[in-house]
């Protein structure tokens, strides 16, 4: 049975991409501010996924 770890970070994920998707109809008519939401969520979420890769990568499955 592989080990799972409790975290938060996966939920993090996909608040992320909520998140900006609320932003960026928010500035709907701007568009380097939605370019900016885009990218920023982007980075965000590749930060949390880098941040899971090792325990993945040893067989841990995370979960919430």
């Amino acid at each position: 049975m592989t080990p799972e770890l409790v975290d938060i970070r996966p939920l993090l994920a996909v608040l992320v991409s909520l998140a900006c998707a609320g932003a960026v109809f928010a500035v709907r008519h701007r568009a380097r501010w939605r370019a900016f939401w885009s990218l920023a969520a982007a980075g965000i979420k590749f930060a949390l996924v880098w941040s899971m890769l090792p325990g993945a990568l040893a067989g841990r499955v995370y979960v919430y």
